[in-house]
């Protein structure tokens, strides 16, 4: 009798020291790097996040860089769990100043928390956006810039010049930013730590929605959520963000299309006059869009082998087409796609012209299953969610490094029909 009571407490201790790991539906970080001009917004964000957020279903941690002083030498994090409608302070920590060190000290903290078991992963990066191009510093100034496009109209020209180009999480006192190969070691890092492809990944900094990010975070990501235009000082509904957290169905598919719709009344009510998207897409879709847009790529590069009159109909379209607020080599796939099959259609044969509809029917099909879920403010009703890089008259060089310029016949078609002696 006496042994088998030793077994029963035995089993019931085994039971409680068990018990003692969370089962989590989702992990989530939010790495935090703002600038001067947004950190009060940030600030506001994470404060609507806790009020809403009380679950102990959901793991939300925060890294947020904050400085000492002006002096960028004494920058560091203060980490944060959200916990019973506050942020509980976790820790303070020195930053390198080295982007991967920084990001996947981050993960490592958030992620590998041994009294947790998660079923799903969500990152979200707030700060500054430049989209896929990677800014240098530039020779005059010594700030950093992309090389330079004459848009061409004066549009284009005038945010070109007079607005100041931002990387991936730039910061203006440090002066460094995130660059697209250092964010896909550090994609590559979480995603072997977790041990599956993230299920949600915010960019919540301007420009995050294109086909260039998308398709060289196939590996890495289920569902990302970013900015075909820029984005607002006020940023994510975070507020929104929480409450879908917690809710019992909250798939990866539920919140990335949750971010968007709930976009529309939080950004028109804070920031009415701004143009305002937001799109998640379905990273798995990427491949089939590239597939989609190589063919078209490929048929028109030969239909002007045969007639070079065409380049000129097509730079048309680029210039007529939407650019992107202070990037304005950025426009929107499914819209300049389509154009160009307009303008150059009274060139083509009935055959060609059959041909060539075809191939853009495929694109915007293929678009339509990358796009889940897209919002755009009535001045931008046009864009249907995703943009792609198409300069006006010179290809700047770190869009080579890209992988989708690397992987697909995009930059052929880009060489095709620029001139870049103008």
């Amino acid at each position: 009798m006496k042994k088998i009571s030793l077994v029963l407490k035995l089993s019931a201790l085994l039971f409680l020291s068990l018990s003692t790991t969370v089962q989590s539906q989702w992990s989530f970080l939010i790495y935090a790097d703002p600038a001067a001009e947004i950190t009060e917004a940030v600030i506001k964000n994470l404060n609507d996040l806790v009020q809403s957020y009380n679950s102990l279903e959901v793991q939300v941690y925060v890294q947020l860089r904050v400085f000492i002083s002006q002096d960028a030498s004494k920058s560091h994090a203060w980490r944060y769990r959200a916990h019973d409608n506050c942020l509980q302070f976790v820790e303070a920590i020195e930053m390198t100043e080295d982007f991967y060190t920084d990001v996947t000290s981050a993960m490592a903290w958030a992620y590998g928390q041994a009294d947790v078991t998660t079923t799903n992963f969500g990152l979200l990066f707030s700060g500054h956006g430049c989209g896929i191009l990677e800014p240098e510093s530039t020779a005059t100034s010594g700030s950093l810039g992309v090389e330079h496009d004459d848009a061409q109209c004066l549009t284009c020209n005038r945010h070109f010049v007079h607005m100041p180009k931002k990387s991936i999480l730039l910061n203006e006192f440090t002066g460094k930013a995130m660059d697209n190969s250092t964010m896909l070691n550090i994609m590559n890092f979480g995603t072997t730590l977790i041990g599956s492809k993230f299920d949600f990944v915010g960019f919540d900094l301007c420009l995050g929605a294109m086909l260039e990010h998308a398709y060289q975070l196939v590996p890495y990501v289920q569902f990302l959520v970013g900015y075909q235009y820029c984005a607002a000082v006020e940023g994510f509904d975070y507020f929104a963000l929480g409450k879908q957290l917690q809710k019992a169905d909250c798939s990866p598919e539920s919140l990335a299309r949750h971010m968007v719709q709930s976009h529309e009344s939080y950004s028109m009510k804070l920031a009415p006059h701004h143009k305002h998207t937001l799109s998640a897409l379905d990273c798995s879709a990427a491949v089939s869009v590239v597939v989609a847009l190589d063919a078209f790529a490929l048929f028109c590069m030969n239909l002007i082998s045969q007639n070079s009159q065409l380049v000129d109909e097509i730079m048309t379209v680029r210039k007529d087409c939407y650019h992107a607020c202070w990037v304005p080599m950025y426009t929107d796939l499914y819209q300049v796609v389509t154009q160009i099959g307009t303008n150059i259609a009274p060139f083509l044969t009935i055959d060609e012209q059959v041909a060539l509809q075809a191939l853009i029917t495929d694109v915007q099909n293929q678009i339509d299953n990358l796009v889940l879920e897209k919002f755009t403010s009535e001045n931008l009703s046009h864009l249907h969610g995703i943009n792609i890089y198409f300069p006006y008259s010179h290809i700047d060089r770190s869009y080579y490094r890209a992988p989708f310029a690397q992987s697909s016949m995009w930059v052929k078609f880009l060489e095709m029909v620029i001139n870049e002696d103008n």
